[in-house]
């Protein structure tokens, strides 16, 4: 989900984003070169309930709608992405970090003002914390070990011995979970 504050139905840059995100297939494009499938927003629902079969009048589409697609006021809107099957496997950082990248430098928008959520934008901030979190960790980790190794074994090439065992397990575990 993608929303900046002042985003509404006549913001030019959503369908900026559209283009940029989602470029028209050609017939040697193929569906797998790109991170998103669909993109959803809350002025094309308000189109769709309001043509055939459903003939709303365009007050109550938005009314349906409003605090999940379209925001209290009836005017603010957002942006649903839809990941693709490419997408899911490049993970979801590059897919954040592609939305980010559009907004900022293709539609002009400051990255404070950007709002994103949804799962993929949780995932990608918990495998950034994660990893900053890992890597201080195990240089930590590092530095005990080698210590309590050198004050039990007073020889080098033990410690390498021991060392590299523990790192080849660890990896090993880290591998076997994934």
């Amino acid at each position: 989900l993608a929303s900046w504050d002042g985003i509404s139905f006549e913001d030019q840059r959503i369908e900026l984003m559209r283009e940029k995100l989602l470029p028209v297939r050609k017939d040697s494009s193929k569906e797998s070169d790109f991170y998103f499938k669909s993109v959803v927003t809350g002025a094309e629902l308000v189109e769709k309930l309001t043509q055939e079969p459903l003939n709303l009048e365009p007050d109550d589409a938005i009314q349906k709608l409003k605090g999940s697609l379209i925001g209290r006021d009836g005017k603010t809107t957002c942006m649903v992405f839809t990941l693709s099957d490419f997408g899911k496997l490049r993970g979801a950082r590059r897919c954040v970090s592609r939305i980010r990248e559009v907004a900022t430098q293709e539609c002009s928008l400051p990255l404070t003002k950007l709002h994103l959520g949804g799962p993929a934008v949780d995932n990608a901030g918990m495998d950034k914390a994660g990893e900053g979190s890992l890597l201080r960790l195990a240089s930590v980790a590092c530095v005990v070990g080698i210590s309590i190794s050198w004050w039990c074994l007073r020889s080098f090439r033990l410690i390498a011995i021991v060392f590299f065992t523990g790192v080849y397990c660890a990896a090993l575990s880290l591998a076997i979970v994934k």
